[in-house]
Parts: structure tokens; sequence; C-alpha cells
């Protein structure tokens, strides 16, 4: 693991989330944000349905790692036949209660991803949204396993997640910061390893790698990869909202999400 992302990693803890380290709080803090629709959640939903391009009325979604079923809602306003998934029993609770008061009819249902209860190749579209930094890599790939099992053929997964890349670039600028604020305060040279135990803790006040519950950022060419080695065809674009886009080095170094939309491999 490189240096950096080990000292991210530090912020959380923990290596594996457990069901109950969700909270109401947590989930009552995305629910009002979507209700009041802010400025974070309609980007978010507006970049999450162009990588899934279009929605075909009566095909069969998966959201994965539902939380509180804001993909079920949106989803199944647009036609489809959404199921929900969550590994917290809060997150399905409040997600069948949000659901109701939407006049959403769907199933939401708590489970692992690493185990989907479902039988092979039923599922047109699978949406992980803010999911996979949530998990460890070998419960990535499981996860991914099982969304090729479940996906028919041409199916597509997408995919929405914080870029690495981004938060290393802002470790190590923040890092330099407080190297340059020490010296013109005159202060005695400092060990990186005290300025970089500083800028953790700034990041543990301030809150700026999202959350705790961030086990593990997954690269884009990580993500790409293990993709490619479960058979889909994959593109990985970075979000950055402007130029920038067009030049995939700089937009990997300066985006803040990796939008990711993968298609199954037709079996020969």
């Amino acid at each position: 693991m490189h240096k950096l992302t080990q000292w991210y990693s530090k912020l959380s803890g923990k290596s594996i989330i457990l069901p109950a380290d969700y909270t109401l709080d947590y989930y009552k803090y995305h629910l009002i944000r979507y209700i009041n629709n802010d400025t974070w959640s309609q980007e978010r939903i507006n970049n999450v349905l162009s990588i899934v391009a279009n929605v075909t009325k009566g095909e069969y979604m998966l959201d994965l790692g539902c939380g509180i079923g804001t993909f079920v809602i949106e989803f199944s306003k647009l036609g489809a036949e959404v199921i929900g998934i969550d590994y917290s029993h809060i997150a399905t609770r409040v997600s069948k209660e949000i659901a109701k008061k939407f006049n959403v009819d769907a199933e939401i249902i708590q489970c692992d991803a690493k185990y989907l209860p479902f039988r092979s190749e039923v599922f047109n579209k699978v949406v992980a949204a803010d999911l996979i930094e949530h998990l460890t890599k070998l419960q990535y790939e499981s996860s991914m396993k099982e969304v090729n099992r479940i996906l028919m053929s041409s199916g597509i997964v997408c995919l929405y997640t914080p870029n690495p890349l981004k938060v290393q670039s802002i470790i190590v600028i923040l890092m330099i910061l407080v190297k340059i604020s020490q010296l013109l305060k005159g202060s005695r040279q400092i060990k990186s390893r005290e300025y970089r135990d500083e800028v953790l803790e700034y990041f543990k006040k301030s809150d700026i790698i999202y959350s705790r519950l961030h086990v593990d950022l997954k690269s884009p060419f990580y993500v790409w990869r293990t993709l490619t080695r479960f058979g889909f065809k994959t593109k990985v674009k970075v979000r950055t909202g402007s130029i920038i886009e067009n030049f995939p080095v700089i937009s990997y170094l300066c985006g803040g999400r990796l939008m990711v939309r993968a298609v199954k491999r037709i079996k020969k």
C-alpha cells in the first residue's frame, strides 16, 4: 500500500466496517441533504444518472449499497424495476420508509454484497454509488464477481466513488503548506513524521477526507484492472466539472470522483 494511502487509512482506525458502525445519525445526515436537494446531493444524482446514461421502462436494476434509497427512488421514477440492498439494517429500515413517502414500491433487502441472494443473469444494470470506498479490496473483488454473475450478458455496472489520487494530492499539498508555515514562523526544523501527524489531525477535525467509514479508496487503474479481469469492458472517467476532463492524466489528479461504466462481455 502506498504510504499516503496508509496515512489516510489511519483515520478510520479499522480495516473492516461492521453494520453497527453505520448509525442512524449517519443516515439522517444524508437524508437531510437529499430532501433539501443541496448542491452536493443534486450533483451526485446527476453524475450517477449520466453514468447510467439511459433507463428503459421495466428493466431490472440493483442499487448496491442503497443507503437511504436515493437511487432506488430515482430509477423507480424513471420506470425501472429496482431492488435495493444494504449491509446495514438501519439503512434498509430508513430506505423503506423514505421510498414509501415518495410512493415508490420497491423491494429493499439487508444482505452482504459479497453474497447476493439472486439467481444468475437477472439484472440489466447494477449501480453502486459511494459504496466501494467502504469495502476492503477483498470485499470489493468478491462483490464485483457477484455482480458479474447476476448481470445479463451485455448488462452494465456503474460505479461512483471518491478519487484517491486527488486525496493524495491534497495530503501532499497540505504537508508542504504546514512545513512552509513552520519555517516562516521561525520554528525549529521539524521531521516529516511530525508534520504528517499534524496534517492527519487537521483532517480528523475538518473531515476533509470524507468519512472514517471509507476504509479503502480504489485507484482508477485498480478499478479498471479488476473489472476487466472479471469479464467487463470498462471505461473509467474522472469528474472534475471542467474542461480538464478532456485531459486524462491531469483529471486523475484533480477530479473528485471516479465515474465507472463497465459492460459485461458476451460469453462465446
